[in-house]
């Protein structure tokens, strides 16, 4: 659940609570993404350790080798674990690819979650620090090398492009959750706007992340300057002090650069 109260964000007629719990919509859509191995499997300890290893091996070939490398032959050869042992979980390639996707979704929940319990009375802190672990995230560049297969292979395949459509309604849902309470007097599409927006800076942010800093002449406090710009953008701008705004809902020890 949110750190800020239900009643504060129901009483707003424009946005119902379904739109602003991020538990209640994850949970929604774990009913509908098919996030996890065959039904009936991985009960015990043991078979969940498999089915990480199997999702994990799973991600870098997606991200190494891209959709044609990964094959449920592949994965079992890496693993060392037999075809029937791969497929118990997963009977086919379609099925391992919604529940790798599934469980990136559940990861980047988490992580949310994490920094929400950060700031349990500040909302402002808790916008800062998860934009500041995405943009930590655009840096890595086995995130971007997943997003970038995703991307390209939507235009192709039918089964991609819905699993690319949740988990972009999942971040919506995230993003629309932070940006509401800082927001208490805008309507329901105001925020939309917002938080669509909001992605697609940070979308962007995996093209500029992936080239060479001097391609660009970025600054080097380039990060600091990009989650101030959508802090400023989100506020409605914080004027020059906008730095000591920062600094004051999000101390340095939680900073990530």
């Amino acid at each position: 659940m949110l750190a800020f109260s239900r009643p504060a964000i129901a009483a707003r007629a424009d946005f119902t609570v379904d739109d602003i719990d991020l538990k209640v919509k994850m949970d929604a859509h774990k009913g509908t993404r098919s996030a996890g191995p065959r039904t009936g499997t991985a009960t015990r300890q043991r078979g969940k350790v498999q089915v990480r290893k199997i999702l994990k091996e799973a991600r870098s070939l997606l991200i190494h080798a891209g959709y044609a490398g990964l094959t449920i032959r592949k994965v079992a050869r890496n693993l060392d674990i037999s075809l029937g042992n791969l497929t118990y979980y997963f009977p086919n390639k379609e099925d391992l690819l919604r529940a790798l996707i599934g469980n990136m979704l559940d990861d980047y929940h988490e992580a949310l979650l994490k920094e929400q319990k950060r700031f349990p009375d500040d909302p402002h802190g808790r916008f800062l620090a998860y934009i500041e672990f995405l943009i930590a995230d655009c840096e890595r560049p086995d995130t971007r090398a997943f997003f970038f297969q995703i991307w390209g292979l939507a235009t192709h395949s039918d089964l991609v492009y819905e699993l690319r459509e949740q988990i972009y309604a999942v971040f919506r849902t995230d993003v629309v959750a932070l940006i509401a309470p800082l927001k208490p007097d805008a309507s329901s599409a105001e925020v939309n706007t917002l938080a669509a927006m909001l992605i697609a800076m940070i979308e962007g942010l995996h093209i500029v992340a992936d080239l060479d800093r001097k391609a660009l002449q970025l600054p080097p406090d380039f990060e600091i300057q990009f989650r101030n710009t959508i802090y400023e953008l989100i506020t409605d701008g914080l004027d020059p002090k906008v730095q000591l705004d920062v600094n004051q809902h999000l101390p340095k020890t939680l900073r990530r650069f």
